[in-house]
């Protein structure tokens, strides 16, 4: 079975640790990238070939069934609930 992956944040990180990793797996497709610059999205997308370039989550289709990576470090991403907590062995 073929699965198909759009990539959010097609930066350094994406280019250094996460592609390598994708490109190994078996039974992916590249799909889209989403990129607020559309000229990056495109440079990124021919490097690495992806089928299309979106440069807002409004110009994806809808449905899709297409699983986004969020191609971002942890440091860049905004902090979510469970970052918040301490974990339940620390009083």
């Amino acid at each position: 079975m073929t699965i198909g992956w759009a990539l959010l944040g097609p930066g350094r990180h994406a280019d250094t640790n996460v592609m390598p990793q994708m490109k190994k797996a078996d039974g992916i497709k590249l799909v889209a990238v989403l990129s607020r610059d559309r000229a990056r999205g495109e440079a990124f997308a021919q490097k690495h070939g992806f089928a299309r370039v979106y440069t807002t989550l409004a110009e994806v289709p809808i449905p899709t069934s297409t699983p986004f990576m969020t191609a971002r470090p942890m440091d860049f991403m905004p902090p979510t609930r469970s970052r918040r907590r301490k974990p339940a062995n620390i009083r």
